[in-house]
């Protein structure tokens, strides 16, 4: 996969690609909000950011109270329900009108079978339903450590894939999420919700609508790349509208409001080697497109300063976007990955999309030709290896200081990814494809006749 600014395209066609630019990631001469790492391990802190994370923190008390009590609501509604339909099936005949009893729904169903009168009939489907409704109750009182509270309404990767699951894209910036949100959008016609959404004022609409952007495809008129546009979006009820197709958000915690018990969030994420990523995001913001560094800053000084990302990934995973780090908070990290999330990586990217679009439910065109041409166009935007981009360059030799102080930055997220490497191979037994199994079990038995 790429993030970079060459060029790809869908359905026979090629379109110039939108250079990489997503929130977190400032624009040119904005400051790095909340990401900058500097000694001794822990951010930077100023007034700005002292009332932002004070306002983040209290949006966040606010959500996890507002989902507590829609969880509760959900709860007395469905107990509630299946006191109805007990009282319906076996408290008589109801005015002798005779007849079907009424109509059984399951959580996030729209309708269910009609159950007739008859005690064995009615009996069973009670009996399902009541099941169903203790499962949901007992998931919502179920207690949860902190680092995974925010997360509630997000599936677990083991969950089933519902009509009303909500794919969400954990985009790790530097890490072929430009392509891959090309490959939602040009390749596969997917109403996508992202910042473009936004374009043309529709950031501000009163309700929520599928507008097309500037580059023709289909999306949301939400931006779900900040913090203010995930709070409009949660507000207008984004998760339950039906609308998008996939969300794609940096924000994963925020990200939590938009869904709800009966609409849950399906996370996958797309990594890369820290390292790569630090030293493309490096070159990204001192010659790209949107460079808000010098140019003639060198990639020592970068990771000798205040500037470089201070273990991203674990941070936004857990929401310790602010100070010390400490192997609690990276157990908390690949808690939160090996629990909530699909893991693609972007070495293997072929094999990953074939993961994410078996986790989504998403299918090609059943018809050949369109089948074919939705081929040609995912196989344009992914690319097994490290990204490419406007900038050639070389990554720090091991051994040298800008090795050693880039790999102190991030000494936690690479331990993340070695851990997120074990995952995305125990994920193979389920997601993985035919030739990808196979090999996998061939090294199992190669492994077990040692």
């Amino acid at each position: 996969m790429s993030d970079g600014s060459s060029e790809g395209g869908g359905g026979g066609t090629r379109r110039p690609r939108r250079p990489f630019g997503t929130p977190p990631f400032p624009g040119p001469g904005q400051r790095q909000p909340l990401l900058a790492g500097s000694a001794p391990l822990h951010l930077r802190t100023s007034e700005m950011t002292r009332r932002t994370l004070e306002e983040l923190s209290r949006r966040r008390r606010e959500r996890s109270e507002r989902r507590r009590a829609a969880a509760l609501i959900s709860v007395l509604a469905l107990l509630g329900g299946t006191v109805r339909v007990a009282t319906g099936a076996y408290g008589g005949s109801g005015g002798g009108t005779g007849g079907p009893k009424g109509m059984l729904r399951g959580p996030g169903e729209g309708s269910g079978s009609g159950v007739e009168d008859g005690g064995g009939d009615d009996a069973s489907a009670l009996a399902s339903a009541s099941s169903d409704n203790a499962a949901v109750a007992a998931e919502a009182a179920r207690p949860l450590p902190a680092h995974l509270e925010a997360l509630r309404t997000f599936h677990d990767v083991g969950d089933p894939l519902l009509p009303t699951s909500v794919p969400f894209f954990f985009h790790v910036p530097r890490s072929g999420g430009m392509a891959l949100q090309q490959i939602f959008g040009q390749c596969l016609g997917r109403v996508q919700a992202t910042q473009a959404g936004a374009g043309d004022g529709h950031g501000h609409d009163p309700a929520l609508a599928v507008v097309v952007g500037v580059d023709g495809l289909p999306y949301v008129n939400v931006d779900a790349s900040n913090v203010p546009g995930l709070d409009r979006a949660a507000r207008l009820g984004l998760g339950g509208s039906g609308l998008a197709d996939v969300v794609t958000s940096s924000y994963l915690r925020e990200a939590g409001a938009l869904f709800d018990p009966g609409h849950r969030g399906r996370a996958f994420t797309v990594l890369r080697h820290p390292l790569e990523r630090a030293v493309s995001t490096y070159h990204y913001r001192t010659r790209g497109d949107q460079a808000d560094l010098s140019p003639d800053l060198t990639l020592q000084a970068y990771a000798q300063g205040g500037d470089i990302e201070n273990n991203w990934l674990t941070r936004y995973l857990t929401g310790r976007v602010e100070g010390h780090l400490t192997t609690e908070d990276l157990e908390a990290a690949m808690e939160v990955l090996e629990t909530k999330f699909l893991i693609g990586l972007l070495e293997d990217g072929s094999e990953s999309m074939h993961r994410i679009l078996k986790y989504t439910g998403w299918e090609l065109d059943g018809d050949s030709e369109a089948r074919a041409r939705q081929e040609e166009c995912i196989s344009t935007y992914l690319m097994d290896g490290t990204n490419v981009g406007p900038v050639e360059y070389s990554l720090p030799r091991k051994g040298t200081q800008a090795y050693a102080m880039i790999s102190w930055q991030i000494k936690y997220d690479l331990k993340l990814y070695s851990f997120a490497q074990e995952i995305y191979e125990k994920q193979t037994r389920q997601w993985g494809s035919k030739g990808r199994k196979r090999e996998q079990r061939e090294r199992e038995r190669e492994k077990a006749g040692k």
